[in-house]
């Protein structure tokens, strides 16, 4: 087996991720170069602090031999992807990267707790849009991590790509757990193929010499 294809998935726990300030801001519902009043503006930064301390941000991956065949994408020669769009993405692809993310279910639990609350209800707004922007930035520093990867080995490498965008049917994300076996970091996928806990995400992207 060729030196940067996994055997087994590798896990990372404690991955180290940023919380950007403007995608929360947009989350929030200030769009453009609106900015909130020096007020609001404490209140979120004091949420984002929190968060950090709460956050238990673990991944996942796999690089695994794939390849495009008839509108769909065949991994290790039995899971079938059936999507036109990540077809055309990953149609001179050899292998890709499977990969999934966390910040765990405490924030998650934080979150409901504040909305439960009545004078803590817009903290609890805040705290939704920052674990969700964590659980992207955690997605984000592994897909760098498994591009550099690629790279080093003459790849090029795709965007990333998640089970609900355009014609990814979230049904991918049982593949994906039998793939990576998602419980080893914490997550299930539900009958209705959503995960738990809520702010995860899982991802593909194609290698191609």
């Amino acid at each position: 087996m060729s030196n940067y294809m996994s055997k087994d998935a590798v896990i990372l726990s404690n991955i180290p991720c940023s919380i950007p300030w403007i995608p929360v801001l947009r989350r929030l519902g200030y769009m453009r170069s609106a900015e909130p009043d020096s007020q609001t503006k404490k209140r979120i930064e004091k949420v984002m602090t929190d968060a950090a301390t709460i956050a238990d941000s673990r991944g996942i991956y796999r690089i695994l031999p794939c390849k495009a065949v008839e509108n769909t994408i065949v991994i290790q020669e039995r899971f079938v992807i059936q999507s036109k769009a990540v077809y055309r993405l990953f149609e001179s692809c050899s292998h890709c990267a499977v990969m999934a993310v966390t910040v765990g279910p405490a924030i998650c639990r934080e979150r409901d707790s504040l909305m439960n609350d009545k004078g803590k209800y817009a903290d609890g707004v805040i705290l939704d849009a920052v674990a969700s922007e964590l659980a992207d930035a955690a997605m984000a520093w592994i897909y760098d991590l498994t591009a550099k990867i690629g790279r080093g080995q003459g790849f090029s490498v795709t965007m990333r790509y998640s089970p609900g965008y355009k014609d990814l049917y979230l049904s991918t994300q049982s593949m994906i757990d039998e793939l990576l076996d998602l419980s080893r970091i914490g997550i299930c996928v539900t009958d209705s193929f959503m995960l738990e806990p809520e702010k995860s995400v899982t991802a593909l992207a194609g290698w191609e010499k």
